[in-house]
Order: C-alpha cells, then sequence, then structure tokens
C-alpha cells in the first residue's frame, strides 16, 4: 500500500489558479479548504463558569493553587488497583465502601460512580505509577 504524505500548510499568499496548478505539478492534490474571515463585533466569550476541582486535589490554604488530597489519592488507587485486576466497576464499589471510602459528597460508592472516574484515573494513573504506594501494592496484584 502506497503511503500518503500530508501538509497542513498556512497559506500567506492568494488561493489561485496558479498555486493550485503549481501543487498539482508536485504532486499534490487538495483534499480540504478551511475558510475563515474577519466579521464585526467582539469574540464568543469563553466559559468561565466555575469548574469542579479534579478528584484528588483540593483548593490549597493560599486558595491560588492545587494540592493532593490524601484521602482522595487513596481512594483513587485503590479504584486502579481494582481496574488493573479487572474486578468489575460494582465489586470495586463494594470494595471501596467496604473499606470506609466515600465520594466527595460523602455518598456511598455505586458502579456508575466508579466508571466516571475512569478519565480522572487515566489522568493521574501515570503518577500513580510512579509512587511509592503503587510499589507497595504491586506485588499483591493476581495479574
Amino acid at each position: 500500500m502506497p503511503k500518503i504524505e500530508r501538509v497542513h500548510e498556512v497559506l500567506n499568499v492568494r488561493l489561485d489558479d496558479e498555486l493550485l496548478r503549481t501543487k498539482s505539478e508536485d504532486g499534490w492534490r487538495a483534499i480540504s479548504v478551511v475558510w475563515e474571515r474577519t466579521v464585526e463585533g467582539e469574540g464568543e466569550p469563553e466559559d468561565l463558569s466555575p469548574q469542579p476541582v479534579p478528584f484528588g486535589l483540593r483548593v490549597g490554604d493560599d486558595c491560588q493553587t492545587l494540592e493532593p488530597d490524601a484521602a482522595e489519592l487513596r481512594t483513587m488507587l485503590y479504584m486502579l488497583k481494582g481496574v488493573v485486576e479487572d474486578k468489575p466497576f460494582g465489586e470495586i464499589a463494594r470494595e471501596l465502601n467496604a473499606a470506609g471510602h466515600a465520594t466527595r459528597t460523602g455518598d456511598e460508592w455505586n458502579q456508575t460512580a466508579v466508571f466516571h472516574m475512569l478519565p480522572r484515573l487515566i489522568e493521574v494513573a501515570p503518577g500513580i505509577f510512579n509512587s511509592n504506594d503503587w510499589r507497595a501494592t504491586k506485588p499483591n496484584l493476581q495479574l
């Protein structure tokens, strides 16, 4: 199968027949065009609505930074261990509740709540896998 080479090029010159002919002679074919224009008025404002603090972090004492939340990090370590052991989310939730881990709102974990934690677990997993806590837990895994 032949290799396909693609180049995204920002044009500093006018797109005209001459440019298209030159590119075509060099073996290129246009597969997309992005159109842009300037319009009167202001751009749309950024979404400045409050964002939740990611699980495993809390607002620091200076109220300007985020710092690790030890209890939530332990909960995430427990969840990640269950995911690595290929346990069903419902079983992970039951084990979290039995071990006394509660959600941020104080509710019990359920399989849906554990499922919704997956993006956050993926985000922090590299740091957890390199932690001493994980190294201490890792030998107990049944892989």
